[in-house]
């Protein structure tokens, strides 16, 4: 399942570069952009654990060209020689755990920590619709602005923007993506003194439902880990981000 979830990852980084026109590739070992990425979006993901010398031969490449004043990476094995990354200017930005639901398997039963009844979730559909998404998105991953989301993704099939919504009022949200065998939950926010946790959970219930036979798979905190725990997932491994500051 670890593999689903790097790949999945992989297959949205390429989505949201696709939408900004930019180019990227994908090897055995690594995936990689020379773009400039939106915010939040890292230039590099390793795809193996055994590929080193081939994903910092390229972190090297991007080391020198700096796509931007600042650009990044995800060691998704949390493996890479530290020491290495630090003497070509990268510094540790945070430690995360991929985590991953079994397709077929049905999201458990939650505690008062875990999913919300009253919480509604529903596809984002129109123009509009994302721009506010976006906006409220914004209150936890502030990018003044610039649109990280183009209106492209709403023509893909593949991607749906949920919104959390309490008594008719939008108080978070999150982002569903498919990939192969898989489906990707990332970009969970919540505001207006709403759990982020129940958003997170109820979200994971939305996607299990709409997608039962694929695996549900993502990453997160210690925190997200432990509530998404409740539901039946499970704790695929460790992963890095590294970044590189002016």
């Amino acid at each position: 399942m670890l593999d689903l979830a790097i790949q999945n990852s992989v297959r949205w980084c390429t989505t949201v570069l696709d939408a900004h026109r930019s180019a990227s590739e994908c090897t055995e070992h690594v995936w990689s952009t020379d773009a400039a990425p939106p915010p939040y979006y890292g230039n590099l993901i390793t795809r193996t654990r055994d590929g080193s010398d081939a994903q910092l031969a390229r972190i090297r490449v991007l080391a020198k060209r700096r796509p931007r004043p600042e650009w990044g990476l995800k060691d998704s094995f949390d493996s890479l020689p530290a020491d290495v990354l630090r003497d070509l200017g990268l510094r540790d930005l945070f430690a995360a755990r991929w985590f991953g639901l079994r397709g077929g398997v049905r999201a458990g039963d939650v505690d008062a920590g875990g999913a919300n009844a009253e919480l509604a979730f529903a596809p984002v559909e129109t123009r509009h619709g994302l721009s506010e998404w976006e906006r409220e998105w914004k209150r936890s991953s502030p990018s003044p602005g610039l649109r990280v989301f183009p209106n492209v993704l709403l023509d893909d099939p593949d991607v749906t923007f949920l919104t959390a919504q309490r008594d008719g009022e939008l108080v978070g949200g999150a982002i569903a993506n498919r990939s192969d065998g898989a489906v990707g939950l990332s970009n969970v926010f919540a505001f207006a003194g709403q759990s982020l946790d129940e958003v997170r959970c109820g979200a994971a219930i939305r996607v299990r439902a709409a997608y039962p036979n694929r695996a549900v798979v993502g990453y997160g905190t210690d925190i997200a880990m432990s509530s998404l725990a409740g539901l039946g997932f499970e704790d695929l491994g460790p992963l890095r981000v590294w970044v590189a500051s002016a």
